[in-house]
């Protein structure tokens, strides 16, 4: 049985930030939502890290659509399905190693992971590796089947 609370109604928030986010930013959610589970309700890591895998699925998919709407040469479907094969293995794989960790452990290991790439792009924010172009130049196809 669900049950509610006032606190709950800050979800509706949180979430359409994480939406307007995912939209903006490209991201799934999980670099805002776990840490406000974890931070402001109390979650521990695992929880955190559970819930926001729970809820990707919609918000990415609704938002790959909307891109791919404006613009079809903004979603490669041939680079996202490759990903999705290997993210499907490494999920589960993924999962199963985080169960093995302490909470605290995770936590810390989840924030070193995005200060890392925080500063990565903070400070060499057009660094393409030259195989990147080249994935990213292949797979992008048009509405009219034309490789771009």
């Amino acid at each position: 049985m669900l049950i509610f609370t006032p606190a709950h109604l800050w979800l509706l928030p949180v979430g359409l930030l994480v939406g307007v986010f995912a939209g903006v930013f490209g991201v799934g959610g999980g670099i805002i939502v776990v840490p406000v589970l974890a931070i402001l309700f109390g979650f521990d890591q695992h929880a955190a890290q559970g819930t926001s895998l729970a809820m990707i699925v919609p918000v990415a998919l609704v938002s790959a659509l909307t891109y791919r709407y404006h613009d079809a040469r903004h979603v490669s479907l041939h680079t996202a399905a490759l990903l999705a094969v290997g993210a499907i293995l490494g999920g589960y794989l993924g999962a199963r190693v985080a169960h093995m960790m302490s909470a605290p452990l995770l936590q810390r290991l989840f924030a070193l992971l995005i200060l890392f790439f925080g500063i990565r792009m903070l400070f060499f924010p057009n660094h393409q590796a030259k195989a990147t172009t080249q994935v990213r130049t292949a797979s992008v196809v048009t509405t009219s089947g034309e490789n771009r």
